[in-house]
């Protein structure tokens, strides 16, 4: 059989699909994710969101684009419509408090940008 480090579930609850294969599996178990992983994840991605608009910054001084750790998280504006523009690993990293959160999004108020978190469910736990 082969494995892949990434499976999903199908609409059956018993096969699950693995990334990188063109083939389906049926498999009786699987595990998503612990928070280890999850904070891998988020921080990988918020990290290469943030050296984007860093390297946006370099290339078009005017755009505006910037960030900042704040409570562990990465808060990222690169444009108001941009998609990265957002945070990153708000709550996975440190406990939230309601001063850090007056501080992520007065960052992008201040810019004219909606507020958007994206939260990962298992760090809610």
């Amino acid at each position: 059989m082969l494995t892949a480090p990434y499976p999903f579930r199908c609409a059956d609850p018993n096969t699950f699909l693995l990334l990188g294969l063109s083939r389906v599996h049926n498999r009786t178990r699987m595990h998503f994710s612990d928070l280890a992983l999850s904070k891998r994840l988020e921080r990988a991605e918020g990290h290469a969101c943030l050296q984007y608009a860093e390297a946006r910054r370099r290339l078009f001084p005017h755009s505006g684009a910037e960030w900042i750790e704040c409570a562990g998280a990465y808060a990222v504006f690169d444009g108001i419509d941009s998609p990265i523009t957002q945070t990153f690993g708000l709550g996975i990293f440190e406990e939230l408090s309601t001063a850090s959160l007056d501080v992520i999004e007065r960052f992008f108020l201040d810019r004219g940008a909606p507020v958007f978190h994206e939260v990962f469910e298992i760090g809610l736990c």
